[in-house]
């Protein structure tokens, strides 16, 4: 089920500046589960009820809220009349976007993000900390906030990927599906 917040009470946790990738969002969003915050106003298109109420069965398997938000207050602070913010259980922005228009566009979006996480948390953890703030080991550098600074693509370019087939790629001796690569690039995007 979807929950539709009230411009007041969305308003009242906003503040000026919108949240960069990889920061505390609204405290509003903190909790067990994560937060997939669709923005629909405008402009924009917004998804039907059948849609939401698809997404949002769907991404309850993912352990998220989907929120949807329409009000004046949301496009202010997150500065997007259409868009989608992924926020983990501890209110860190984590990705932002424009799914497509199906149910599993929203899932695919969290989805990806998990499957990111679990990759990071098996292949780089150990080296770069579980927020990615990690520099002990030599040549190692942070990556806390490199959404913000650089585009997928220079991510990917910076992890050196070595192509074995299609669909195999190894980064620093890790064997990676295409999938998997791409979901690690969106996870490390919002560190």
């Amino acid at each position: 089920m979807t929950r539709v917040l009230p411009a007041l009470a969305l308003a009242a946790c906003l503040g000026a500046q919108p949240p960069k990738l990889g920061q505390r969002a609204p405290d509003e969003f903190a909790g067990k589960q994560h937060t997939l915050l669709l923005i629909e106003r405008g402009s924009c298109s917004p998804h039907s009820a059948q849609v939401l109420n698809e997404a949002a069965e769907r991404l309850a398997t993912l352990e998220t809220a989907l929120v949807v938000a329409s009000d004046a207050a949301a496009t202010a602070k997150y500065r997007s009349e259409c868009a989608a913010f992924l926020i983990d259980k501890d209110g860190i922005l984590r990705r932002a976007g424009r799914p497509g228009p199906q149910a599993r566009d929203l899932v695919d979006f969290v989805d990806l993000w998990r499957i990111g996480k679990e990759n990071f948390d098996l292949a780089c953890k150990r080296c770069h900390g579980v927020d990615g703030n990690l520099d002990d080991y030599p040549k190692i550098k942070k990556l806390g906030g490199i959404g913000n600074r650089l585009t997928p693509e220079e991510i990917l370019s910076r992890v050196y990927p070595v192509e074995l087939t299609r669909d195999e790629i190894t980064v620093r001796s890790h064997l990676f599906t295409r999938r998997e690569l791409d979901a690690l690039i969106v996870y490390v995007s919002g560190l």
